[in-house]
């Protein structure tokens, strides 16, 4: 019943930003739409006689044989609805200052003037239909948009889900952990691809690259639980907090020291190229996908080692008791490590696609997304790993339709105002938290 009101609602919520997108493209001046007298006129200077316009918008003329700019046009057609034409013809040499018309490869009636530009006549019905479509691609678009930058945010999101499931402690060092599997992928493609060439298959070479930044997170994340965590797990929660914060700065000028504060570009070599096309004009990067089905496969992995396997089991228990755990024969600082070792690998995969998505990393890179990925953590209900996947990509979505609706530097406004909102109205978050009555 709860995920069939989620559905409704954003199903609600698409239908009010659709709307809404409509409205604004509906205001915009469109050159496209003439009135009858105007067109009547361009056909009269091409020699067109008898030009009637019919209620269904149907054009009829007749014309003289072999007139030039009627060269391969049909004296009878029916006005389909279309887009603005945005490029623009070679000029024929010798071409004369009135306009010419034909039909473009849509089959629409269309001006071409001596200039180059192309003008496409529509009717005020038309220019509503084609801005109605407009806006459903204009909104299509920034979903995908968002569910890619989502993707990425559920990735590291779990990380933080996870570890405050077992511990009851924020870990504000994993967006550093992040940043660091972003450049341990960096530093072996740029050591591949050192000659200039990569001597591997590209598959090859992600996938190669995707497991060092999944390791580079894992071991960094074991040291930092092992050095700033473990010493202090019985300690208030805000000398805990304190550490971590320590252990997000240490990292960061670590990395500063490292790279010398430059930014770093992803080698052209291993970047993913090219688009897919999908329906009404639609495309999606093949990133984009990329990121999209990887996150998907990597999250629904995860959650079935949480609730299908013997370690999930343990995991499971620890966070429910750790003392009782303790007694039952549980290893729980092995536990702990192993929880450390999963939500970290999640963000180095994070940090591998976002170089390749941005193909450019620095030093401070892992800051904003795990500020944006703990509120999503929020969002979702802190402790519930389902709960953390659908606030990343809840706020990735909310975010990049934000971003259609106002200057994109108010999108951190946006999120940041929902873990506000959601804090105050709902502080178990969407799908609530997952915690133990004990540590509540």
């Amino acid at each position: 019943m709860k995920a069939f009101k989620i559905i409704l609602s954003l199903i609600a919520i698409f239908a009010i930003l659709l709307a809404t997108q409509f409205y604004i493209q509906s205001l915009e001046p469109n050159p496209g739409i003439w009135n009858e007298e105007e067109l009547k006129q361009v056909l009269a200077a091409l020699s067109a006689k008898e030009v009637t316009i019919s209620p269904d918008n149907v054009l009829t003329f007749t014309l003289e044989q072999g007139k030039v700019p009627f060269d391969g046009f049909q004296g009878k057609i029916a006005l389909i609805s279309g887009v603005l034409l945005d490029e623009t013809l070679p000029v024929p040499e010798g071409q004369t200052l009135a306009p010419k018309l034909f039909q473009n490869a849509q089959g629409e009636l269309t001006f071409g003037f001596s200039d180059g530009s192309q003008q496409v006549f529509q009717t005020s019905a038309q220019h509503q239909l084609s801005s109605f479509q407009k806006a459903t691609r204009q909104i299509v678009l920034q979903i995908i948009n968002g569910v890619t930058l989502g993707g990425v945010y559920a990735m590291i999101a779990v990380g933080y889900t996870l570890v405050y499931g077992v511990l009851m402690m924020i870990n504000f060092a994993h967006g550093e952990i992040f940043m660091f599997g972003s450049y341990g992928a960096f530093f072996l493609i740029s050591l591949l691809t050192a000659s200039g060439t990569l001597p591997i298959p590209l598959v090859l070479s992600l996938l190669l690259g995707l497991i060092i930044a999944m390791v580079t997170s894992a071991v960094l994340s074991v040291i930092v639980e092992r050095a700033a965590y473990r010493p202090l797990r019985k300690a208030p929660r805000l000398t805990v907090l304190i550490s971590a914060i320590g252990a997000s700065i240490f990292l960061q000028n670590t990395m500063m020291l490292i790279t010398k504060g430059r930014i770093r570009y992803y080698p052209s070599q291993i970047l993913v190229k090219g688009s897919i096309p999908l329906a009404g004009g639609v495309s999606l990067e093949t990133i984009g996908f990329l990121i999209i089905i990887s996150s998907v496969l990597m999250m629904v992995g995860l959650y079935t080692i949480i609730q299908k396997t013997k370690t999930g089991k343990a995991i499971r228990a620890v966070a429910e008791d750790n003392a009782t755990a303790s007694l039952m024969g549980i290893n729980v600082n092995k536990v702990v490590v192993i929880t450390f070792l999963l939500g970290s690998s999640m963000a180095g995969a994070g940090g591998l696609m976002v170089g390749l998505r941005d193909t450019q990393i620095n030093h401070m890179m892992g800051f904003l997304p795990g500020i944006k990925a703990f509120t999503a953590a929020v969002l979702g209900g802190i402790g519930n790993i389902p709960g953390a996947m659908f606030g990343g990509y809840f706020l990735g979505v909310v975010e990049a339709l934000g971003a259609q609706f106002m200057p994109a530097e108010y999108k951190d406004v946006i999120g940041f105002s929902l873990l506000v909102l959601i804090l105050i109205f709902r502080p178990t978050g969407i799908m609530g938290e997952v915690l133990a009555t004990k540590k509540m």
